[in-house]
């Protein structure tokens, strides 16, 4: 899976920041530094991680919904009283209705 990093200098009130930007797939994460070597750190360690959640077979499958992880989760891991599956079932029916935006 090809990554792009990239690195800017900037300068606010006689003061130079950099900013670091690293873009994947489903990955797009930016930080700003005091230091050039931070911001190189910061984006290998980012990559780094990256590269773990590929290796370890997560993925972000299209389609699913806050409102269908709800839903698993009712049905598969924990039964709760009546409070919790009321305030689950409002939660799932709030979020099936809404589109995300991603």
């Amino acid at each position: 899976m090809s990554s792009s990093r990239r690195s800017r200098r900037f300068k606010c009130f006689s003061q130079s920041f950099m900013t670091s930007q690293v873009r994947r797939r489903d990955i797009n994460r930016s930080h700003t530094f005091n230091l050039k070597r931070e911001a190189n750190d910061w984006a290998t360690e980012i990559e780094a991680q990256a590269n773990q959640v590929q290796a370890g077979g997560y993925f972000t499958p299209k389609g699913l919904t806050i409102g269908k992880l709800i839903k698993l989760y009712r049905d598969n891991v924990i039964h709760g009283g009546r409070t919790r599956n009321a305030c689950l079932e409002r939660l799932q029916a709030n979020f099936e209705r809404t589109n995300p935006t991603t």
